[in-house]
């Protein structure tokens, strides 16, 4: 196969025959090897043009020794000068090493900077050993920690090939002659089969080659801030080009002090620049040849004498070979710091050519050109012509040169044109290096303050490099399509600038002269702060622009979707989700642009889908390293150079990587990084506030928040304590429950487990005894921290090592440190492995609930947890549902018992036997929600709510069962009541039978003429009628017009009067809207009258109070009749006699109780109101009445059947013919009430669970129910849902029924309709069957058979006892059997064609069903604007009333006290004012709106949350009905209560859109 083929193929994911697939680049565990390399950036696909030594001067021989030295044979391979053997290329080396390092498919498909921003097992990264295959990542990884050993990674042995140093055991036995000449005998060529270590450099450079342009800056930055060396000249291992990496410097930034020393006394000034903008001097080190010195650690003494800056022979992993760093220039700074032992008073910037500096032309002659300073280490140079030419020609030029000789001993001596030679010989590394530092200082200080300007460039600048020729730049590769903007200012100049201003303003101070200079030159100084703080320009201030354009776009351009702003959100989640970091929270403003962030995190979760993530935040003093220790932790880049301190709130993205997904129960870290507590530039009052805002957001958005201490200071302690303390405590006020770790940074001694324990008790103490202070401040009852928060001190605390190593600006990382931030991290997700986190759509609302209340001045009064009331809404449709279940298995059983006490089966329901029978259903719904409580992916939240549920669930289930039983219990009344018909019936029955046989036989001629046939029975029924009930007094029907002027006339109101009312019918309507003013008494109050005749009639909250009571009466009246057993025991005038005196009463109290009259008319109106409201339930019960206890009633109504009956004995038909058409025509009438019956029930459920409007909560039937108002736009129907709203849902329930039923789903009616036939058909058959088989078996007779077949049909209809006395002479049951079924044919075939109308007659009807299932609920009113509570379970305390949307409080009529001024403020917005109100019209004390619970009831019990909230909709409303409102409640919207001009451009479709806001 061609290598060609095998790259693609590997690039596609697929191996070559006979090679394992590569697996998943995050494992790191490729077997596939190849044998040639195609470098990204270089264009071809080849082999080395020229051989790479295999040597560095690390590992150079001793000047003759020629073992080590190669020469150049040809293109592919090298011959040693000993052996003369030719070895093995360099292309194939490198090869074979990537191949070790598991890299060979990472040339082509390089590392992406994503797969290092994951959570990963902690396993690997914290072993002290490695196996090869995993060197290259944990070298990544240790380094991205920030830990310097990364270099220095012990490899274990993982196969016999790899050398390992195995310990030697020492004896006191003398050594044996032999044993000394096998020492002698020991030679370089020993151990040549064996393998050696992979050198440290080729893992880096390894990785820097198959890293992406990302990856690649991201471990650039990390070296430098190891203060290790960067590669500055990289040559390609396949072209041989030369790269210069100039876009993975941009993120670095050096800090450094500058010590000028002019007369007296010295001048110290900070520079802050980023890197590649440095102007230095370039000192560059090089060797020619094989040298004994290490020209590293040569430089590394003059650097940082404690630190390998340049990795050297001497460092542990070195070894004899590597491939990739001949060639390779290596750069690094030294950072003076202001003080005396400062090597050098300025940055100098020290360049390393790797390898033989005489066979590596093109970088030698580019850093030559660019240094300040050239040192050249050299052996003898008689001995090599070629660098002794090369020195000679740099002696000559005017750069200064100085020039080291290893096999000289002299000292420093200086040359006439200024360059230096020194000996190495015989000289010990600290000598060397401080006369060098000597040498190189005089140097520079010479080129310095030299009046001639040299002729080279004395300063070096990064960025000069990208002019060479011949060099490529990174920054013009097509990957890299991003830069960092330059800052707005030079940080170093306004650093200069401070200083020297401070300084004239300190000197001023001295003075006794406070003069006006003083105050200028501290205006002068403020205002340089102000540029100091605003000098540092990021990524993150292009994205805080594009935020604020596209709010301002979003914000007055709401249907654009086309334009470019509209990408915005779109562009930063694509950052975002590549790991970038993206600020929260603006720390200049100190605001969190909603907006923005929200659209944000949408796209963010289109592209990803709504993950679950678990928010880490934190938390700490300004400067206390938050930013490091994160970036440490997880490998983040948050800002942390000098001047960059971290500014309001950033949030970045951790993915989970598929190893861990196992324990962890999320798919992401989300990282927030806030700024620190106390800052400087905030001053007073502004600071606590600020901080507490900040606090209290960071601890509410995370699910764990790390509290990081810096030091040991007491002081800053309490400080950071306090606030910390205070923010728990608000989140366990409204019910979030974060997590918290204790970080105690910059710890001497970690490891003093003593001290730790002091210091984890005074933590301790401190911690309790903040919140005792917070608990006073926010009112909450707290004796420890532990009741804030679930704390363990022994847990919960950590200690970390200090960061630096040293002093800065040279000090590398501490080890230690990053060791100790790696345990924190393990202890973070152990603990959050008990967490599933949250959702990132989740994540949003949390945002918008937390600052949204933070903007207010109460947090605890305003926050509304938006997530909470999600999963609330939610668990109320379950709640829905779990109801549905029981309630229409209770109606299944209520019709089973009812047709049971019909058929005489029944007498006594105990409540026992009904839990018994639903209870089976009952522990359906138990375990339904157990599983809903136990599975659900918010459970944590929904774990407050389980158990009042519980006990919800088994309240609506007792309810129903006694509901049910009330029901039945009725039933059997009834029935008892008839008892003395119900034993008549089958006399009756058996008399007509005899009777129509006689007939029968007389007129058995004349069976075919049907109308005579019919003439002679009627001619005879009223006579058998007559004769059965002769001796039984018939029910009269009831005369209520008659009893209803009686009654009124007995309580003293004139006949006339009571005509009169009756004739004009206003009565009817006398809930309704109307202002009542024709009621106004009129003649003995005449100054009364006057005084309510001028301003107009009752004002409206006297309207209210009227039409309250007319409700009142209504509602109570309605009840005490309906608890009369009129059905049971008949009608009496004496329940109305009763009605009217309750009523008469109740108007006499309210009168009483009022400074107003109301005349006899309103009395009269009212009774008559009461008695038509009663009228058609007294009515419709009598005729119950009757129909169950009147014979004749009873009989009439069996005529028909009857005549079928003398019919068929007209015809000589059989008895069981006869029979059979009896039973059938009983059965005709049963099967259409239980079909009817059966069918409204199943409509009922199919509507509950699949019509929009009725298969959610509470809130989803309000929503559609406005829905249907503004569609209709009728405003009467709209005053009445604001007066009365469950009359009005009620209403709305009952049209959606008869729409659905009737109209829209009528074929899905009528289908279930015909299902129930069916069903009813089978039920039939079944009874038919089991009683024939019966009477087979038991040699049963006719007697026998219709006792079965009753009893099998006695829980599905209603049937009546047929007597058998005249049909003993049937012998065969099959045969009536089959006359059954004959005759029940056209019955179920008139029945498939039955009409939906039946339904209205039925006993149970569907919009019934529906209201009881969805009007239970809680109907409560604001008392402001008189929206509704939309809590789904009635009695939902000890929860306050609460709904999502109020509405301006001039639709309930509010307006300013003693103005005709409508109000149009929201109560969402009242309560956030600073305004006042009056609880009762008639008032003297005002109450603020901010405390409104203090007014009493119904105000305390009521939870308004002070958010500005307001839909759309209710200003539309106003808009449209602004005359009708107007003049129902005698106001004006003007002055104060004017409509908002841009209220009036709201369309109806925006009103009815915006309703979507409510769910």
């Amino acid at each position: 196969m061609e290598d060609r083929d095998r790259i693609a193929m590997a690039a596609r994911g697929r191996a070559p025959p006979g090679q394992r697939p590569h697996q998943n680049i995050q494992t790191w565990a490729s077997e596939t090897k190849s044998t040639h390399i195609r470098w990204s950036g270089s264009g071809v696909l080849g082999e080395v043009s020229e051989p790479v030594a295999e040597h560095i001067d690390e590992q150079e021989s001793k000047p003759g020794d020629k073992s080590f030295e190669s020469f150049k044979t040809n293109d592919n391979e090298t011959t040693d000068y000993i052996s003369g053997k030719k070895k093995k290329s360099s292309q194939t080396e490198i090869e074979t090493l990537l191949d070790r390092l598991h890299l060979q498919d990472k040339v082509q498909q390089k590392l992406p900077k994503a797969d290092f921003l994951q959570i990963r097992p902690p396993g690997k990264q914290m072993d002290h050993e490695t196996s090869e295959k995993d060197l290259a990542y944990i070298f990544l990884h240790r380094l991205i920690m920030l830990n310097y050993k990364a270099r220095y990674i012990p490899v274990r042995s993982d196969s016999p090939e790899v050398t390992n140093l195995k310990p030697t055991m020492f004896d006191n036995s003398e050594i044996d002659d032999n044993e000394l000449e096998e020492l002698f005998k020991t030679t370089a060529g020993t151990n040549k089969n064996e393998k050696a270590h992979v050198h440290p450099m080729d893992v880096q450079m390894a990785v820097f080659h198959c890293s992406d342009s990302f990856l690649k800056q991201m471990m650039i930055t990390k070296l430098s801030q190891c203060q290790y060396a960067l590669p500055l000249l990289v040559p390609d291992p396949v072209t041989k080009e030369i790269q210069f990496p100039l876009w993975t410097y941009r993120e670095i930034t050096k800090t450094w002090k500058v010590t000028q020393i002019k007369d007296d006394p010295k001048i110290i000034t900070m520079k802050s620049v980023p890197v590649y903008k440095a102007e230095t001097p370039l000192v560059s080190f090089f060797r020619l040849g094989s040298l004994s010195v290490s020209k590293s650690q040569l430089m590394n003494t003059l650097i940082n004498n404690r630190h390998d800056t340049f990795f050297h022979r001497n460092c542990p992993g070195s070894t004899k070979s590597r491939y990739l760093m001949d060639g390779v220039a290596e750069i690094a700074w030294y950072c003076p710091a202001g003080k005396p032992n400062d090597a050098f008073n300025d940055c100098i910037a020290f360049c390393n050519l790797h390898g033989d500096a005489l066979l590596i032309k093109k970088q030698r002659d580019i850093l030559i050109e660019k240094s300040s300073i050239n040192i050249f280490l050299v052996a003898s140079l008689q001995s090599n012509e070629e660098s002794r030419s090369l020195i000679s020609s740099l002696f000559k030029s005017h750069k200064p040169l100085i020039c080291l000789n290893i096999d000289d001993s002299r000292d420093a001596v200086k040359t006439k044109n200024g360059n230096y030679i020194m000996g190495l010989k015989d000289k010990n590394h600290s000598g060397v290096s401080e006369q060098l530092k000597k040498i190189i200082r005089e140097v520079l200080s010479s080129l310095e303050f030299s009046s001639l300007k040299p002729s080279f460039q004395l300063r070096f600048q990064l960025e000069s490099m990208a002019e060479l020729s011949g060099v490529r730049v990174d920054e013009t590769d097509p990957g890299i399509k991003e830069k960092e903007t330059d800052p707005a200012y030079d940080v170093s100049s306004i650093l200069k600038s401070y200083d020297e201003k401070w300084s004239e303003v300190l000197a001023l101070k001295k003075k006794q002269d406070k003069s006006d200079l003083l105050l200028k030159k501290q205006t002068e100084l403020e205002d340089i702060s102000k540029k100091l703080q605003s000098a540092t320009f990021g990524l993150e201030h292009i994205f805080r622009e594009m935020g604020q354009i596209y709010e301002a776009h979003k914000t007055t351009q709401r249907e654009s979707r086309h334009s470019d702003w509209s990408k915005y959100p779109e562009l930063a989640a694509q950052l975002m989700i590549s790991g970038h970091p993206m600020e929260l929270m603006d720390g200049d403003a100190g605001h969190v642009p909603l907006t923005w962030i929200s659209s944000l995190l949408e796209e963010v979760i289109k592209k990803l889908g709504d993950q679950r993530v678990f928010v880490l935040s934190v938390l700490g003093l300004q400067s206390s390293g938050k930013s490091t220790m994160l970036n440490t932790m997880f490998g983040l880049q948050f800002a942390v150079s000098a001047g960059r301190c971290t500014k309001g709130a950033f949030m970045q993205l951790l993915k989970v990587s598929e190893e861990m997904k196992k324990d962890l129960k999320f798919d992401y870290v989300l990282v927030v990084d806030t700024e620190g507590l106390r800052a400087l530039e905030l001053e007073g009052n502004s600071t606590l506030h600020h901080d507490n805002e900040l606090a209290t957001l960071v601890v509410g958005l995370g699910n764990m928040t790390l509290i990081n201490i810096f030091g040991e200071n007491p002081s800053d302690m309490q400080d950071i304590l306090q606030i910390v303390v205070q923010a728990f405590m608000r989140m366990k006020e409204v019910k979030l429950s974060p997590s918290c770790v204790f970080v105690h940074q910059n710890v001497t001694d970690v490891a003093a487990a003593e001290k730790n324990m002091d210091g984890k008790r005074r933590l301790q103490e401190k911690l309790d005894q903040m919140a005792k202070l917070a608990a006073k401040e926010e009112v909450f009852n707290a004796e420890c921290f532990s009741d804030v928060i679930d704390f363990d001190v022994q847990k919960d605390v950590k200690y970390c090592a200090q960061l630096w190593e040293g002093s800065p600006p040279m000090a590398p990382p501490n080890p230690d440190y990053s060791e100790s931030i790696q345990e924190v991290k393990n202890t973070i997700l152990s603990k959050a492995s008990k967490s599933a986190g949250i959702t990132l759509s989740q994540f949003k609302s949390k945002i918008q609930d937390l600052w949204t209340a933070l903007l207010n001045e109460s947090f605890l009064f305003s926050f509304k947890n938006t997530l909470e009331i999600s999963v609330y809404r939610k668990l109320e449709v379950q709640y829905g549902s779990w109801t549905w279940t029981l309630r229409s298995n209770m109606l299944t059983i209520e019709n089973q018992l009812h047709n049971r006490i019909e058929n005489g089966k029944l007498d006594e329901v105990e409540q026992s036997y009904l839990f018994k029978e639903t209870n089976k259903t009952y522990e359906e719904v138990r375990k339904e929600m157990t599983k809903y409580f136990e599975d659900d992916k918010d459970r944590e939240i929904l774990a407050q709510w389980r158990g009042r549920f519980q006990i919800d669930i088994e309240e609506f289930l007792t309810n129903q069962v006694k509901m049910v039983k009330i029901k039945l219990d009725g039933v059997i009344q009834q029935k008892k009541a008839c008892k003395k018909l119900d034993e008549k019936k089958s006399e009756f029955e058996n008399k007509l039978l005899q009777k129509s046989k006689e007939l029968a036989k007389k007129l058995k001629d004349k069976a075919k003429d049907e109308v005579e046939l019919q003439r002679q029975f009627s001619s005879v029924w009223s006579g058998w009628v007559a004769e059965l009930t002769s001796d039984i007094e018939p029910i009269k029907d009831i005369d209520l017009e008659k009893d209803k002027s009686n009654i009124i006339e007995k309580l003293g109101f004139e006949q006339t009067l009571t005509d009169k009312c009756k004739s004009n019918g206003r009565y009817k309507r006398l809930s309704d809207v109307g202002k009542y003013s024709e009621y106004m008494t009129t003649g003995l109050l005449v100054d009364f009258c006057k005084k309510y005749t001028s301003r107009g009639g009752f004002s409206y909250e006297e309207q209210q109070q009227i039409r309250s009571l007319i409700v009142q009466a209504e509602e109570e009246s309605l009840h005490a009749i309906k608890n009369k057993p009129v059905a049971a025991r008949g009608y009496s005038s004496t329940y109305l006699c009763e009605v009217a005196n309750h009523v008469t009463e109740k108007v006499q109290k309210f009168l009483s109780e009022r400074k107003y009259n109301l005349n006899k008319e309103f009395k009269v109106d009212l009774l008559l109101y009461v008695f038509y409201k009663a009228e058609s339930w007294l009515l419709q019960s009598h005729k119950k009445f009757k129909m169950n206890n009147d014979p004749i009633t009873y009989l009439e109504s069996k005529k028909t059947q009857y005549y079928t009956a003398f019919r068929s004995f007209c015809k000589e038909n059989s008895s069981a013919v006869v029979l059979g058409e009896l039973i059938c025509e009983k059965l005709k009438v049963s099967t259409v009430e239980a079909v009817c019956n059966k069918t409204a029930i199943d409509l009922a459920g199919r509507m509950r669970c699949n019509f929009p409007a009725f298969n959610g909560n509470r809130l989803n039937l309000e929503q559609h129910m406005l829905r249907s108002l503004a569609e209709k736009e009728n405003f009467d129907d709209f005053i009445t849902y604001i007066t009365n709203p469950r009359k009005q849902t009620e209403a709305f329930i009952k049209a959606e029924v008869q729409q659905y039923i009737y109209m829209s789903h009528k074929d899905e009616a009528v289908n279930i309709l015909k299902k129930n036939v069916d069903d009813i058909q089978k039920t039939v058959n079944q009874a038919l069957f089991t009683a024939v088989k019966k009477v087979q078996y038991q040699r049963g007779d006719t007697e026998m058979w219709l006792n079965e077949f009753c009893h099998v049909l006695k829980d599905e209809l209603t049937f009546d006892n047929i007597p058998s006395e005249n049909f003993t002479d049937i012998k065969k049951c099959d045969f009536l059997k089959e006359e059954i079924e004959k005759g029940f044919e056209p019955i179920i075939k008139d029945m498939y064609s039955l009409s939906l109308d039946k339904m209205k007659e039925s006993r149970e009807k569907p919009e019934e069903i529906l209201i009881d299932q969805l009007c239970n609920c809680c109907w409560v009113k604001c008392p402001f604007c008189a929206a509704v509570c939309t809590n789904t379970i009635e009695d939902h305390s000890p929860n306050d009333h609460s709904t999502p949307f109020h509405r301006p409080d001039g639709i309930k009529g509010w307006h300013y006290k003693d103005t005709v001024e409508l109000s149009v403020t929201f109560c969402t917005t009242n309560v956030a004012s600073d305004g006042t109100f009056y609880p009762e019209y008639d008032s003297k004390e005002a109450i603020p709106h901010k405390q409104y619970k203090t007014a009493g009831p119904p105000y305390d019990t009521w939870s308004i949350t002070p958010d500005g909230s307001n839909l759309a909709y209710w200003k539309w409303f106003v808009c449209q009905y602004q005359k009708q409102l107007e003049e129902h409640y005698g106001k004006k919207f003007m002055g104060r209560g004017e409509i908002p001009d841009q209220w009036k451009d709201i369309s109806k479709e925006e009103a009815i859109k915006s309703l979507d806001e409510m769910y």
